[in-house]
């Protein structure tokens, strides 16, 4: 995901690099972009898939490094599958699984769907129900999860420029539940100030009686 300056210099980068893999026999394709001038310099079959007909109001949202990306707003957003699942061990793992965050937009959210995964595994069948105290629980986060399609996290960290000045604010904390963290780069260009979050990791959640191993 390259960010630049300009449209002119963007559909030059993206000739370099054609060339570059065609001289080893590779074909680049899939092209997507948040500028329209970028997209009308490509065929149509070199494109991404819903970017056929740039007449259309809105360029819409596709995928970029398996995450959902709104071209129109540059901004990477949560999907959710609201399918229903049943409340045994495996529909909650499914459930659980079907939110892909590679960036860690939403961890401090998933980290109690870990909690629940955990307190399935007490020697029950996949197939069975899990333990009376947790369909509760589980159903309250099930019911949230509609809400994860409002949160966006701009893809762009506004820092491209040699004459920016880039620090990376990273913090941590742990409860006795489990514990992560989460870095935001600042950028600093004149008295101009811009913070971006960059990456954030819940990295283990606690035994039941709150050790980590």
């Amino acid at each position: 995901m390259k960010s630049v300056d300009s449209d002119d210099i963007a559909i030059k980068l993206a000739e370099e690099v054609k060339l570059l893999l065609a001289s080893g026999g590779f074909q680049l394709t899939k092209f997507s972009s948040n500028s329209r001038k970028v997209l009308s310099t490509f065929c149509h079959d070199k494109l991404a898939s819903g970017l056929k007909d740039l007449d259309l109001g809105d360029l819409p949202v596709g995928k970029a490094v398996g995450v959902y990306w709104n071209a129109e707003s540059d901004e990477f957003i949560v999907h959710v599958s609201l399918r229903e699942k049943p409340i045994t061990r495996r529909g909650v793992l499914l459930q659980a699984s079907q939110l892909f965050d590679p960036f860690g937009m939403i961890q401090p959210f998933i980290l109690y769907s870990k909690v629940c995964c955990r307190d399935c595994q007490l020697n029950i069948g996949w197939d069975e129900a899990i333990p009376s105290h947790l369909p509760d629980i589980w159903m309250r986060w099930v019911r949230t999860l509609p809400k994860l399609q409002s949160v966006s996290i701009p893809r762009w960290f506004g820092c491209c420029r040699d004459d920016s000045q880039l620090e990376l604010h990273c913090l941590g904390d742990t409860s006795s539940v489990g514990y992560g963290a989460v870095c935001y780069i600042r950028v600093v260009r004149g008295s101009a100030i811009h913070c971006a979050f960059c990456f954030g990791k819940v990295t283990r959640v606690s035994d039941k009686d709150g050790h980590y191993t």
